[in-house]
């Protein structure tokens, strides 16, 4: 199946200088957050069910293409979360759901605000420290003359968010700090 409605919002990403972003989507009166991240070939698009650990991640491959078979793991998960019950003269289509997400696509997005960011970070896999969510400063580790080096995985919750900082320093060995409550520092412009 071919998202098009996908098509708008990736040329505002890209105009942005940005890599990802975040809009809400109700089906059944289900909040979904929806993320869509370009950076990596295929895209990645993600539907992260508020006050959920429901995660459904399904690769957009070139020409905003997606496979609509899901796991029937994935696919019952969905339709428990979404409070579907199997009705055999009415069966739960998963081309449906996602021709209607298509349809539902807004044609442009405002982009995320830093503590809708700070959240949606909690729902994503693989990211250190998550429950320090806000800037504490940089590491550079070069500098300090030091072996170490920055992890993956701190580079990607940069990348998340604060994505301007992200392209400032993705090709250097600098860590961000992170603290688990809010402090008057800003996120550094210049490196």
């Amino acid at each position: 199946m071919v998202l098009d409605g996908l098509i708008p919002i990736y040329k505002q990403i890209k105009r942005q200088n940005e890599t990802y972003c975040v809009f809400p989507f109700t089906k059944n009166k289900v909040d979904i957050d929806v993320f869509f991240d370009i950076k990596d070939n295929p895209f990645k698009l993600g539907f992260l069910v508020m006050k959920s650990n429901f995660q459904l991640w399904i690769d957009v491959r070139q020409g905003f293409i997606i496979s609509t078979v899901l796991d029937p793991k994935d696919y019952k998960k969905l339709t428990d979360l979404l409070g579907l019950r199997y009705d055999p003269a009415n069966p739960f289509s998963t081309n449906s759901f996602f021709d209607e997400f298509n349809k539902r696509i807004p044609a442009s997005i405002p982009f995320t605000k830093r503590d809708h960011q700070n959240r949606l970070i909690l729902y994503s896999h693989s990211i250190e420290d998550q429950d320090k969510l806000y800037f504490d400063g940089l590491i550079d580790w070069d500098k300090l003359g030091s072996d170490q080096n920055r992890s993956f995985k701190n580079l990607e919750k940069t990348r998340l968010l604060f994505p301007q900082l992200y392209n400032l320093i993705k090709h250097r060995n600098i860590s961000v700090r992170y603290s688990v409550t809010r402090s008057n520092n800003e996120v550094p412009d210049k490196i």
